[in-house]
């Protein structure tokens, strides 16, 4: 049995609510319970009802389909209490699959969906760079030209003093948005925060210890290291920065991007748990994250709020999206 929260469980506050309302996706299912059931299945293996196969995960049962509202969600029971009647249909799946191969060895696998993965992440990042590479094109502009103004003493100090200010602000927010232009960028400030991070609490001690990002040419696998830096070294920063880009499970502390307007649960990361082991050390990788990529909180989610957020990053959170499109699974070989 598997229930699914309702939205006024998960999004209680009325800003929340509009936000689902907007931004509802009713092509997932949002619950704990489910999310479960999905790791079990993980290691259950069985016929699938569509394919000549034996396979683990919960995809097998592929009556599971969208649309996952109420409607959808009663027809799926229907369905699956249907097929929960043909157990002789069941047994015929297995002997089938059994009797066409003589080396029953089970495999695991890497599937990727054939649909395209999102570039949500750098579309957004690139639009707010031209945006506001514009808006200081503009500020620069008025700075100029603010001599050639009809205007008083006193008013073009005050102008000039103010348009400087906005222009620094926005200088350094053009800085910090870099960091995050690019999958490539994005992964080279997640590493050097981790590094400067593991460096503070002295589990990495090599002086010249440097943060490595290369990708392929298709642009569709990025690779992170440690360079000058000890075995030992090497295997905790790798380890710390593999936590860091998994999908959201069950962290002890989440790291969220807060904007002006709210928080960006699309960019919610687990701490790793070498950093998470308490506040304290969660605080110095935020500092750093901060110097470089904007405000940042934390959320301990151990605590009853915690376990509300922590849902909502791994529905939302950019990562636990991108892992969608990669499924592991056990399948049986049929090689013979």
């Amino acid at each position: 049995m598997v229930t699914i929260e309702p939205t006024d469980v998960i999004y209680p506050t009325i800003k929340g609510k509009l936000l689902a309302y907007i931004f509802d996706n009713k092509n997932q299912i949002v619950s704990t319970d489910y999310e479960i059931l999905q790791r079990r299945f993980a290691s259950f293996i069985g016929p699938s009802y569509s394919k000549n196969v034996i396979e683990s995960g919960i995809d097998r049962l592929d009556v599971i389909k969208p649309p996952f509202n109420e409607a959808g969600i009663k027809k799926i029971n229907a369905e699956m209490l249907e097929l929960s009647r043909k157990r002789d249909e069941m047994r015929k799946a297995w002997f089938n699959v059994l009797q066409e191969t003589s080396n029953h060895n089970l495999v695991e696998i890497d599937e990727i969906s054939e649909e395209t993965q999102p570039k949500r992440f750098v579309f957004i990042n690139g639009l707010n760079a031209f945006i506001l590479s514009n808006i200081l094109i503009s500020l620069i502009w008025g700075f100029i030209n603010v001599p050639l103004l009809n205007v008083s003493f006193l008013n073009g100090a005050l102008y000039l003093i103010t348009i400087s200010v906005v222009i620094y602000y926005c200088v350094f927010a053009y800085y910090k948005l870099l960091n995050f232009i690019s999958p490539i960028n994005t992964i080279k400030t997640l590493g050097r925060c981790i590094l400067l991070t593991l460096q503070d609490i002295g589990e990495i001690k090599s002086p010249h210890a440097l943060v490595r990002v290369k990708k392929n040419k298709d642009n569709t696998c990025v690779e992170v290291y440690l360079e000058n830096a000890t075995t030992r070294e090497k295997g905790i920063f790798v380890e710390a920065m593999r936590e860091l880009l998994s999908a959201i499970d069950n962290p002890r502390y989440l790291i969220i991007k807060k904007y002006p307007w709210g928080l960006s649960y699309y960019l919610s990361y687990a701490c790793p748990s070498i950093i998470g082991i308490n506040k304290n050390v969660v605080s110095i990788f935020r500092d750093h994250l901060e110097k470089r990529a904007g405000k940042f909180i934390l959320v301990y989610t151990r605590s009853t709020e915690g376990r509300k957020l922590i849902l909502k990053c791994r529905r939302w959170s950019y990562i636990s999206q991108n892992e969608r499109f990669i499924k592991r699974k056990k399948k049986l070989s049929k090689w013979e």
